[in-house]
């Protein structure tokens, strides 16, 4: 891996995480989204970076949008949530 391409890819991983079929209507929570990146996302991002990557899409969503009150689709708490833009966050389920 090429110095510097470890958040650069660890971002492009979570944008396309939001674009599987399975999660694109989803709402998560930063401590869920890094537990399910960790646990479904790309081998070959560590943890830390993968906390990286979603702190920095809660600070600056880009094709992603943050929801003040989620609810988070892991938990279920109405939390600060990340997920794709222009999903209506009154559908998605808990």
């Amino acid at each position: 891996m090429v110095a510097g391409e470890g958040p650069n890819l660890a971002r492009r991983e979570l944008e396309a995480f939001f674009r599987r079929r399975e999660e694109c209507e989803n709402l998560y929570c930063l401590p869920c989204l890094v537990v399910q990146l960790t646990l479904r996302g790309s081998r070959a991002i560590a943890a830390p970076a993968w906390m990286g990557a979603v702190e920095e899409a809660f600070e600056r969503p880009g094709p992603l949008q943050v929801w003040p009150h989620g609810p988070c689709a892991a938990c279920g708490k109405p939390s600060p949530s990340l997920g794709l833009r222009g999903q209506d966050a009154e559908t998605t389920p808990p």
